[in-house]
């Protein structure tokens, strides 16, 4: 069983690894090295099958996305409901 959380603890750690340089290499707009790495997980994930690298391109970029923003701008959440109104159309 100990053997098994370790597995998983390099697993998480692969994840993490390329996720990080995933994001890096995506806020710098190299497409080169954002296919060097896809590769990379893609031959990671053919010798381990039993612990693969899971990757969400959609979630890589938006926290490329969000690395560039003040804290503000992150937390800043859009209107709910109606209230995005008030902003397009303050006499309601």
């Amino acid at each position: 069983m100990g053997v098994e959380y370790d597995y998983f603890a390099i697993q998480r750690s692969k994840i993490n690894y390329y996720k990080r340089k995933w994001v890096k290499a995506a806020q710098k707009e190299d497409m080169e090295a954002i296919e060097q790495i896809e590769q990379d997980i893609q031959e990671w994930n053919e010798n381990n099958e039993k612990y693969p690298v899971i990757f969400d391109r959609k979630r890589a970029y938006q926290t490329a996305n969000k690395n560039d923003m003040t804290w503000g701008e992150r937390e800043a959440k859009p209107p709910k409901g109606m209230d995005w109104m008030k902003n397009e159309r303050p006499e309601m």
